[in-house]
């Protein structure tokens, strides 16, 4: 079935137009960017177009996102290629397209585009380069998770104790000093599978090894160059393995889902985390969404400090006297953005009014909702215990959508209980 999907998600891309075409008069543009087929994003593009957007989608074959009904023009990227050969795709379908917005749907296609914009610094009346400018944040953190804390501590905002790591032995040095147990991170992943709770000595060095690909056989022409590096970092050398360390904050998780425009925050919706899958570091399966004002005023300064344009999420950890600790940034949408309409916080209306330069409307609040995402918390709980009260994001007005994003539920895995939200 996933196969068949992936076939038909290609089908549809090879069909576009090779040249994108300029976008209708009077509607705001918005052009997504897919290297990776996410659950997680898939739903935008109908929200884009909810709230006004003519809506493009530049990605690879197989990209669940393509198949849906939201999405007006597609356009292929490199299936087999990197980001560097896929550079010129991305600079002529924005260049065809002139769209207003470039959002990247992962955390692939956001280094990507950052490359894109790094490779056209010099070219000063690019309109390309323009479009990225006012697409993604002035600081690029996307690629280092210390990056961005250490500029929350300069913004006063609360963050675990943290650190960079380049050896096994700074991070147990770390470790022994903070106590355990303790997070160690990989930059560069999500959706948690960078991330490892180590609560011993021995648990952190097999996280180490894990997420610097030091394990295995040591007498290889690949241990050896692992070895060198090894040494290389001890010594303060070349980049380091891109590892940081945290400590582990007493709390619940909780999160913020926000969009921006020239280092202003324009709208946001937060949520608590009540399941999560795979546990303990994986992504949020179900949601209480709702207002909160002190994640609020948290968003707004590190979007000023970042100078940060598009979709973000920050993830932290509320205590039991409500006080919030900052963990990290997601550069790019998170699964709930397509939700804060439900809440009276919808995301894609308030950055179609920016781009308009018109006012964003004023947010309407409504009562807190608890939500099932789909297909995550099917995946964690096929029975679906405790679901009933829950709403469901179950795409059924979108079925091609619906079906690919289904391929690997067990047959009958709706018992006819789904009820789509409205996120308006």
């Amino acid at each position: 079935m996933q196969a068949s999907m992936a076939a038909q998600a290609g089908e549809r891309l090879a069909t576009g137009a090779s040249t994108p075409p300029q976008g209708s008069p009077g509607r705001r543009r918005v052009l997504l960017v897919a290297m990776d087929s996410w659950h997680g994003s898939a739903r935008l593009p109908t929200a884009f177009q909810g709230a006004g957007f003519e809506v493009a989608l530049l990605c690879r074959p197989g990209v669940v996102a393509s198949l849906s009904r939201g999405v007006e023009h597609r356009f292929a990227l490199h299936p087999d290629k990197g980001s560097r050969s896929n550079s010129s795709v991305v600079c002529r379908t924005i260049a065809g397209f002139s769209p207003d917005m470039v959002v990247p749907l992962d955390d692939a296609s956001l280094r990507m585009l950052h490359a894109v914009r790094r490779a056209l610094a010099a070219e000063t009346s690019s309109d390309v380069r323009r479009v990225l400018d006012r697409s993604l944040s002035r600081v690029d953190v996307s690629s280092k998770r210390t990056s961005f804390l250490e500029i929350a501590e300069r913004a006063g905002v609360t963050c675990p104790a943290h650190a960079e790591v380049r050896t096994l032995r700074d991070a147990l040095r770390f470790a022994h000093r903070s106590g355990w147990p303790v997070y160690l991170k990989r930059d560069n992943t999500a959706g948690g599978s960078g991330v490892r709770l180590c609560t011993s000595p021995p648990e952190l060095t097999a996280a180490f090894a894990a997420l610097t690909n030091t394990a295995g056989p040591i007498w290889s022409v690949a241990g050896v160059l692992r070895r060198g590096r090894r040494t290389m970092h001890a010594m303060g050398l070349g980049a380091g393995p891109g590892i940081s360390i945290q400590s582990v904050m007493p709390g619940e998780p909780a999160f913020h889902s926000a969009v921006a425009l020239d280092g202003r925050w324009l709208a946001g919706v937060s949520a608590e985390v009540e399941e999560f899958h795979p546990r303990p570091t994986g992504p949020s399966t179900r949601v209480l969404l709702h207002g909160d004002s002190a994640m609020d005023d948290i968003a707004r300064r590190l979007i000023d400090a970042l100078g940060y344009s598009g979709f973000c999420g920050f993830d932290f950890i509320r205590d039991r006297s409500g006080k919030l600790t900052l963990l990290e940034l997601n550069a790019r949408p998170t699964p709930v953005s397509h939700l804060g309409g439900l809440v009276g916080f919808d995301l894609c209306v308030a950055l179609n009014a920016a781009l308009s330069g018109k006012p964003v409307p004023p947010a309407i609040p409504k009562p807190p909702r608890r939500v099932a995402l789909f297909p995550q918390d099917w995946v964690r709980d096929p029975i679906g215990t405790g679901r009933e009260h829950y709403d469901h994001d179950v795409p059924l007005d979108d079925p091609a959508l619906l079906e690919a994003m289904a391929a690997d539920l067990p047959h009958g895995w709706d018992d006819g209980r789904a009820v789509a939200s409205q996120s308006g």
